[in-house]
C-alpha cells in the first residue's frame, strides 16, 4: 500500500477556523461567510495515469495562482491507500476535502470518516455520502457523442447488420461513471438504423454481449494497457468483415484501444472515441483517422471549478445535486474551434451550464479569466 503526496507551497499565512460546518454542507448545510478557502486536500485517484496526474498538478498550479495551498494525495488506484489518505486528509484540518475515489467500494468508509471531521468536502467524478458531487453531465456528453457518431455512421452505411459497439466500462468507478458507456449505447442504438433498441439500465458491469453481435462490452478500465488488452480480446471475437465502435471512459483507454485496432489492421473498419480531448486524442484527430471524438469537459482545469465550488460552500451557499465543468464533444471537425489551430492549448471554455453558474457568484473564475461568460 503506498501513500504519496505532492505539495504545493503556501501563499499566505494560513488561520484555521474552527469546523463548524459538516461535511454535508457541500450538499448545501450552511457555513459561515466569513470564512476563506486558504487550504484544499485532494486524493486523486491515480498519479500514475497521465489524466490524473496532470489534473492533480493543475489544480495543485490554481490553488497557487489565488493563494489557494492544495496538497495532492496518490491513491494509487487502491481502496485500503485511499482509506488511508481520507485519514491523513482529515488530519491536517484543511478548509476543504476533495475527493476523487479510485474505487466505488471505498466511498462508505471514505464518507464516514470525512463526516465525523466536520470538514466541508468536494467528491470528485464518483460520489461520496455527504459531499457535494463535481462531475461532468455523462448523459449529456453520452449523447453529444452518439449524435457525432450516428452522422458519421450513416455516412459510411454503417448499422446494426454489419456493425459491432465496443463498450469498455470501468467496472470498479461504479454508475457514476459508467452511465458514460450505457447511456452512449441508448442513445447510439436510438439514431442508427438496424440496431436492436436497448435502455441504458439493462447494461450492468456483468454485460458482456449486448443483442447478439450487435454489442459488445468489456472492462477497459482507465489507463492504456487495459485499453489495448481488453480491446484486442474483444476483437478477436468480432468478426473481420464488421465494423467497430469503441467507446470508452477516458481517453488513456482509447489510447490503448486504437494500438490494438492498429495491431489488428483493423483502422479502416473502426471508430473510436474518448473522454478527455488529451493531447495523444487532439494528436489523433488530427490525423483524420479511426478516433472521431472526445467528449472535453474541460477535465485538465477542473481544479479551478472546484476552487470555486468550495469558495461557494464555505460561503454558506447551497450547491446543486450535480455542479459541472463546460462541455463538448470535440471532433476533427470542431478542433480549431476549441484550441488554436495546430495546437493543444483551448483558445477559451465556453460558458457553464446553466446549474454550475452558481460559481459565478464566488468571483474565483473571474481570477482564471478563461471561461466565457466570466
Amino acid at each position: 500500500m503506498r501513500t504519496r503526496t505532492w505539495t504545493t507551497a503556501a501563499l499566505a499565512t494560513v488561520l484555521l477556523a474552527p469546523a463548524v460546518a459538516a461535511c454535508g454542507s457541500g450538499a448545501g448545510a450552511k457555513a459561515p461567510a466569513s470564512r476563506e478557502l486558504k487550504r484544499v486536500t485532494f486524493a486523486a485517484p491515480n498519479m500514475t495515469t497521465q489524466i490524473f496526474a496532470g489534473q492533480a498538478r493543475n489544480f495543485a498550479k490554481a490553488g497557487k495562482q489565488i493563494g489557494v495551498d492544495v496538497q495532492v494525495y496518490d491513491n494509487s488506484g487502491d481502496a485500503a491507500t485511499a482509506i488511508t489518505n481520507a485519514n491523513l486528509m482529515v488530519s491536517r484540518k484543511p478548509d476543504l476535502l476533495v475527493e476523487f475515489a479510485p474505487i466505488a467500494d471505498a466511498t462508505s468508509r471514505i464518507s464516514a470518516i470525512f463526516k465525523r471531521s466536520g470538514i466541508p468536502c468536494v467528491a470528485v467524478n464518483v460520489r461520496i455520502d455527504g459531499c457535494g458531487f463535481f462531475n461532468f453531465d455523462q448523459k449529456y456528453l453520452a449523447e453529444a457523442q452518439a449524435q457525432v457518431i450516428a452522422q458519421k455512421m450513416t455516412a459510411k452505411g454503417w448499422n446494426g447488420g454489419n456493425t459491432t459497439i465496443l463498450l469498455e466500462q470501468a467496472s470498479k468507478l461504479g454508475p457514476s461513471v459508467n452511465i458514460a458507456v450505457t447511456w452512449f449505447y441508448q442513445q447510439l442504438v436510438a439514431k442508427v438504423p438496424g440496431f436492436t433498441k436497448v435502455r441504458s439500465e439493462e447494461i450492468t458491469p456483468s454485460t458482456t454481449t449486448i443483442a447478439g453481435r450487435e454489442g459488445l462490452q468489456a472492462d477497459g478500465g482507465v489507463d492504456i494497457d487495459r485499453g489495448f488488452t481488453a480491446t484486442a480480446q474483444a476483437l478477436q471475437t468480432i468478426p473481420a468483415d464488421r465494423n467497430v465502435v469503441v467507446y470508452t471512459v477516458n481517453d488513456d483507454t482509447a489510447i490503448g484501444a486504437l494500438r490494438a485496432v492498429k495491431a489488428a489492421r483493423r483502422e479502416g473498419k473502426a471508430m473510436i472515441a474518448g473522454y478527455g480531448a488529451t493531447q495523444p486524442a487532439i494528436d489523433a484527430m488530427r490525423t483524420r483517422g479511426p478516433w472521431v471524438s472526445s467528449a472535453k469537459g474541460f477535465w485538465e482545469d477542473w481544479g479551478e471549478f472546484i476552487l470555486a465550488m468550495g469558495t461557494a460552500i464555505l460561503q454558506g451557499k447551497k450547491v446543486p445535486d450535480l455542479t459541472a465543468p463546460p462541455m463538448v464533444a470535440v471532433t476533427p471537425d470542431n478542433l480549431d474551434k476549441v484550441y488554436a489551430p495546430g495546437m493543444t492549448n483551448v483558445k477559451r471554455m465556453p460558458p457553464l451550464p446553466e446549474g454550475s453558474r452558481y460559481l459565478l457568484e464566488t468571483g474565483v473564475l473571474q481570477r482564471f479569466g478563461n471561461v466565457e461568460g466570466a
